[in-house]
């Protein structure tokens, strides 16, 4: 965690009338997943692959940035209606456009990596909010803490999992329905969420990730992301990907953009990707010979950067987890 920040999410404790999981009660390693008391989940590794589907993909452009029609890659160096992301629940931390906004609409919502891309409807007690996700697995959606467990940051003793998530990949809502939901939809119950006690427990941005494992094979049909835990100077010399579901634009419609990692530490990777709320849970990826990679989780503004939670080992072994 970067020192001296003003802008990071209060941390809060959870209060004692929230239950603990037993995963919850027998470990204080942040890192220890977690489940709410109805499922507990298992197992381990590091270079995940990616699946594309039986659709379509989308053609890789210059430089590692994915081809976006309109899109201008944004070069360094960089100057500084609907419902609300869910994070604003826990903190009021701002996601921020850097310099001139050039995010660009993904139209073609039902071609791979769009497909893959899932906006969250994430309900809960203390409020509900929008969120996104993404297919790291034919059933395992990679997301936020902060999108499936939720800490009011007025009422810390209501920590709690949000009650249920529906889950819309590659939406598109400048279309008429059906044809908005190419993939259709899923509600994922309290059951089915996951996460770690360094958020669940402690509300710590550096441990601000978790899953959505639906009963349906769902990604077998909009592909997945691989997902890698690359060293710090393979990270450095990457242009982050960033596609999501801002609530600027809605929250219905996928928007993307793509900008230089500009630093990382064990837990975070900072960026100067254009994000707003509803962006988290986005995948931050890079496009390999093999497919695209997260390797990241987009969360937080921090300075004059936005950055996510780092897919390092710890979270990847999760991640494979949640997916097996």
């Amino acid at each position: 965690m970067r020192k001296g920040s003003s802008q990071l999410p209060a941390i809060v404790r959870k209060g004692e009338g929230t239950p603990m999981s037993t995963t919850e009660q027998k470990s204080t390693n942040p890192h220890s997943p977690v489940a709410p008391a109805e499922a507990e989940p298992s197992a381990k590794t590091l270079i995940q692959p990616a699946d594309t589907g039986p659709g379509s993909i989308n053609p890789a452009g210059m430089g590692g940035i994915e081809y976006v029609e309109g899109y201008e890659s944004k070069s360094a160096p960089r100057g500084l209606a609907a419902l609300p992301d869910i994070g604003e629940l826990s903190y009021e931390t701002p996601r921020k456009i850097i310099g001139t906004d050039d995010r660009v609409q993904i139209n073609q919502t039902n071609t791979y990596p769009w497909s893959a891309i899932v906006s969250l409807f994430i309900e809960s007690a203390s409020g509900n909010g929008i969120g996104t996700g993404f297919f790291i697995g034919p059933k395992t959606i990679a997301t936020c803490g902060h999108c499936v467990f939720i800490r009011p940051r007025n009422n810390p003793s209501a920590a709690d999992w949000a009650t249920r998530i529906t889950v819309m990949p590659g939406r598109n809502d400048s279309l008429s329905s059906p044809n908005n939901l190419p993939f259709g939809s899923v509600v994922a119950p309290r059951s089915s969420l996951r996460s770690v006690q360094g958020w669940t427990r402690d509300g710590k941005p550096e441990y601000d990730y978790g899953a959505i494992v639906l009963d349906t094979e769902l990604g077998r049909r909009t592909g997945w992301f691989g997902f890698g835990a690359y060293t710090d100077a393979q990270l450095v010399a990457m242009t982050g990907n960033l596609s999501g579901y801002p609530g600027d634009k809605g929250g219905g419609t996928q928007w993307f953009h793509a900008s230089n990692v500009t630093s990382v530490d064990n837990r975070e990777v900072f960026y100067t990707i254009d994000m707003m709320p509803g962006h988290s849970g986005s995948p931050v990826f890079t496009i390999t010979s093999q497919g695209r990679y997260a390797f990241a989780i987009n969360a937080y503004q921090w300075s004059g950067d936005n950055f996510g939670t780092r897919i390092n080992s710890e979270v990847s072994s999760n991640l494979v987890s949640w997916k097996s």
